[in-house]
């Protein structure tokens, strides 16, 4: 995989934001598959139009054990949608490598956490919906699944009054230029990681909000490959520019038209350190919300 270069430009003094774990909640030693009739809200699962339709209901399953409430419909208010998309590579005429990328998001459609599964799998059976085949896929899924669930209804342990006063926020206006879901899928892969590190993602713009936004260029390069150039574009709450990171990379020809995937991920993880850095010290200087 290729690795990715960035520079800013100009600068502020740079502190690198440590990485905090995100909480891991229902970690329990029992499970009680009864808990997806109670009143929680759980998770409403928004799987893509492509995923079989018996896989929802094995994941409903699997998340149950895990003390997690998750619905398929009718869901209640305060529901987490937990979105899955899927690619799949044929392996032989009976045999596909198959990818899953879930996503948890908050309310405001912002993604939480995700994770992204893996496995060999009879093409046929995939497609069917075969039993067996489902409910192994949900049970390897379903733990990882519940230690993405935030605690306390949405609210995470360092999300206090007090706590989230001192903690910049972001608006991250447009991704644009990419091609494939280059542009969708760097947005979420960018607020997911500097939730990680930190950083309180906004809806709207305010009065104490940093604003981000990036232009992606792809250029064809010889014989058979591309160039891929994006600036991530830095703005104070007043709309002043601060910084511009800059990122190249070099990519086989075809693969941004692609679902993008890790490859969103692991563009945006050094620039997104980098962004945190800057934030958390330019917030700083900022008068705390009334």
């Amino acid at each position: 995989m290729t690795l990715f270069r960035f520079a800013i430009i100009p600068g502020l003094a740079l502190l690198l934001a440590a990485c905090p774990q995100l909480p891991r909640p229902f970690e329990h030693e029992r499970a009680n598959p009864l808990l997806d009739l109670d009143d929680r809200a759980g998770v409403v699962l928004a799987f893509d139009s492509d995923i079989p339709a018996d896989f929802a209901k094995a994941v409903q399953t699997a998340l149950a054990k895990q003390d997690v409430p998750a619905r398929i419909e009718a869901a209640p208010k305060g529901a987490l949608p937990l979105k899955l998309r899927q690619r799949r590579e044929s392996l032989s005429p009976e045999s596909d490598r198959l990818e899953l990328f879930w996503e948890l998001h908050d309310a405001e459609g912002l993604v939480i956490d995700h994770f992204d599964q893996q496995a060999r799998v009879g093409a046929k059976d995939w497609a069917q919906g075969a039993s067996p085949l489902m409910k192994r896929l949900a049970e390897e899924a379903a733990p990882r699944l519940a230690r993405l669930m935030p605690v306390e209804e949405g609210t995470r342990p360092s999300d206090s009054p007090l706590a989230t006063a001192k903690r910049p926020r972001l608006l991250l206006e447009s991704v644009e230029g990419a091609p494939g879901d280059g542009n969708t899928a760097l947005t979420g892969s960018m607020r997911l990681a500097l939730s990680a590190k930190g950083i309180l993602m906004a809806a709207s713009p305010e009065a104490d909000v940093f604003r981000l936004k990036a232009k992606v260029r792809v250029e064809k390069t010889p014989p058979a490959g591309q160039s891929l150039h994006i600036d991530w574009i830095l703005s104070d709450p007043m709309g002043a520019e601060m910084a511009v990171l800059e990122q190249d990379g070099a990519v086989p020809e075809g693969l941004l038209d692609k679902p993008w995937g890790p490859l969103a991920r692991e563009i945006v993880a050094g620039t997104a350190q980098e962004l945190a850095g800057l934030l958390k010290e330019a917030g700083i200087s900022l008068k705390p919300r009334s």
